[in-house]
């Protein structure tokens, strides 16, 4: 992330230059942003697998009483 963050500080969006990106930085952002959206996609995996898990319980409790 502190690449990316690097990156974009460095490139200016204003700038009329035309900067060739270096394949070795580009590989590394890439494979940060592979890793940010692999992360997040565990983490909605396993919220979603919480919510059904207290939305089943809630419902059996419901029945129960």
């Amino acid at each position: 992330m502190q690449q990316v963050n690097e990156y974009m500080r460095s490139s200016n969006v204003y700038s009329k230059q035309t900067d060739k990106l270096d394949p070795k930085e580009l590989d590394l952002l890439l494979g940060e942003l592979t890793i940010m959206h692999s992360r997040a996609e565990l983490y909605v995996r396993f919220i979603r697998r919480r919510v059904m898990v207290s939305h089943v319980t809630a419902s059996i409790n419901s029945i129960i009483s």
